[in-house]
């Protein structure tokens, strides 16, 4: 138990979930996790390449971790109202770096 966070981005109204990355939500678990380090750097690349619809798209936006207890109402209406890109960014991620494909 404990408190699982999302990331958001309150300008794009987007969000990543770690669980649908196969990643722990814990606040601690997201500060040691390079994957999720690596995606927010990839999303926040101020230098874009045409290339990537994701790529740097989250440049010098509000960025903020949401967690289910501190306000479980704000945390519910991001999961029903944002998209989650969790995936495709991942995805686009992988190809961007020749890694290949996750999910």
């Amino acid at each position: 138990m404990g408190q699982y966070f999302i990331i958001v981005n309150l300008d794009k109204r987007e969000y990543i979930h770690p669980h649908d990355l196969k990643r722990g939500a814990k606040l601690l678990e997201l500060s040691k996790d390079p994957i999720i380090y690596s995606l927010i750097s990839y999303l926040q690349i101020k230098n874009k390449p045409k290339t990537a619809s994701h790529v740097g798209s989250w440049a010098n936006d509000k960025i903020l971790f949401i967690g289910d207890f501190e306000d479980y109402s704000f945390f519910k209406q991001v999961i029903v109202s944002f998209k989650n890109i969790s995936k495709e960014a991942y995805n686009e991620y992988l190809i961007f770096f020749k890694v290949g494909t996750y999910l």
